[in-house]
């Protein structure tokens, strides 16, 4: 785990600059692994076939990232759950659940719902209406949770939801 592992200045973070403008252009939060220990290489938003999401990546192959909720997974917890496994099984599709894991998510331990292959371990948080993923090298054993920072899209500017209205 890096230095800056707990670190809570956002913008000293590798990559911090770049998912600030990608959370501001696709108004979705971007998660930065504040505990990577590999370089952090890309910030992305995609919309492949579905609502679009961003995502990290790093030099090990660990990313993140960030999907939105269906308005189905926010009003029922059973659909949430649902929702969340379903996701975890296409990214780990090998790998069988694990219990009693944590992230650190914003310098907070919170519980952690995560599949494991004995290649890769997936985390899965629901953080308000966004499902967040963390994808890292499953080091079983290690006992070291990710540390995953937030970076929310910057308010629009006074008036910009109005101006469409006019």
């Amino acid at each position: 785990m890096t230095a800056t592992a707990f670190h809570h200045n956002i913008g000293s973070l590798p990559g911090a600059a770049q998912a600030q403008v990608i959370a501001d252009a696709s108004r979705t939060p971007v998660a930065l692994l504040a505990s990577a220990d590999t370089r952090w290489t890309t910030a992305q938003a995609a919309d492949v076939a579905g609502p679009a999401f961003t995502f990290c990546r790093y030099g090990d192959g660990s990313r993140t990232e960030v999907h939105p909720l269906p308005r189905a997974a926010v009003r029922s917890e059973r659909s949430r759950k649902r929702f969340v496994q379903t996701l975890l099984t296409a990214t780990v599709p090998q790998g069988k659940a694990a219990d009693f894991l944590s992230v650190f998510l914003q310098g907070r331990l919170q519980e952690s719902t995560v599949r494991a292959d004995g290649t890769w371990r997936c985390y899965a948080n629901v953080v308000e209406q966004w499902l967040v993923l963390v994808v890292v090298p499953d080091r079983a054993g290690k006992g070291t949770a990710p540390n995953i920072v937030v970076v929310h899209p910057a308010a629009p500017p006074a008036g910009h939801d109005q101006g469409a209205a006019a």
